[in-house]
């Protein structure tokens, strides 16, 4: 069975992430697999005594799995016969912890909790949340920490337009086809920026969303003075309650987010935000 790992750190913030993920497994189906880091723990000098680092280590590690055991069972509390609820402990640094992961497990996506605040300022300063997205390849579903709990059915998807994209595109209709919602894919250009976008790439995508089993899209290819602003007015207008973005590298975070002068537009901005790894292949999720 598919696995959602929901990484939580036990705050406010990773529980109301570990919410969504309980009501988004039992939508798709899979399991859940709740995830906490323990800190390394130094080594300590001989003449210090024997025994501290080992001690010390289980200590931290019981106080770790207690928490999530409190935390699995506040979710399975909350409902009736749902999802399977995992719990597991890493100890040392996150990003590694992640890559042996995915290798090990069959995990398809990945939840955790963004602080209270922009979203777009916590992708620029939350070490631990771009860490998890360059070191990921399967995609990362970022949670508000104070989003309330809610169905959610529309999703816009940003794009260069890359074939590379179809990965991400196939997975979101399938997602959303399940569940009934709505796809929005959209193109934003800069008016001092050089086109990117080619007729021929447009034509592949909608061919591609055409030969799905799925109806419910729309393609927009828009113009704005600056892409966030036009970013986030789109999704306004779309009442979205998901908005998806491929990150090659860090090549599309520093064209969205480099080329703004300020992210005060976005500060409003509570969606729900779902990144796909440039090296996605969805055909691994399957």
């Amino acid at each position: 069975m598919k696995k959602i790992l929901v990484l939580t750190d036990f705050s406010a913030s990773s529980y109301n992430a570990a919410q969504y993920a309980n009501v988004l497994a039992s939508q798709r189906g899979t399991s859940i697999l709740l995830y906490n880091t323990v800190e390394s723990i130094p080594i300590v000098p001989n003449y210090a005594g024997g025994g501290f680092v080992t001690e010390t280590e289980n200590l931290f590690a019981e106080e770790s799995f207690g928490q999530l055991t409190q935390v699995r069972n506040s979710l399975l509390a909350r409902q009736g016969k749902g999802p399977i609820i995992e719990i597991l402990i890493g100890e040392g640094d996150l990003g590694s912890n992640i890559k042996k992961l995915l290798n090990e497990q069959a995990i398809e996506l990945i939840v955790m909790g963004a602080p209270q605040g922009s979203l777009i300022n916590h992708l620029l300063t939350g070490s631990e949340t771009r860490s998890v997205i360059k070191s990921a390849n399967r995609p990362v579903l970022i949670i508000p920490g104070d989003k309330p709990i809610k169905p959610f059915n529309n999703f816009v998807l940003a794009t260069d337009y890359r074939s590379a994209d179809l990965c991400a595109l196939r997975y979101l209709s399938a997602w959303i086809a399940v569940i009934g919602g709505r796809l929005d894919v959209v193109h934003i250009q800069t008016s001092d920026e050089v086109p990117q976008l080619t007729a021929q790439q447009r034509q592949v995508f909608e061919l591609f969303l055409n030969n799905l089993s799925f109806n419910n899209f729309q393609c927009h290819d828009l113009q704005g003075k600056d892409i966030l602003e036009r970013l986030d007015r789109f999704c306004q207008d779309k009442k979205a309650d998901v908005l998806a973005m491929i990150n090659y590298h860090h090549d599309f975070f520093s064209r969205l987010l480099g080329n703004s002068q300020t992210f005060k537009e976005l500060r409003h901005l509570q969606l729900l935000m779902l990144v796909f790894p440039g090296n996605f292949n969805d055909e691994t999720t399957a």
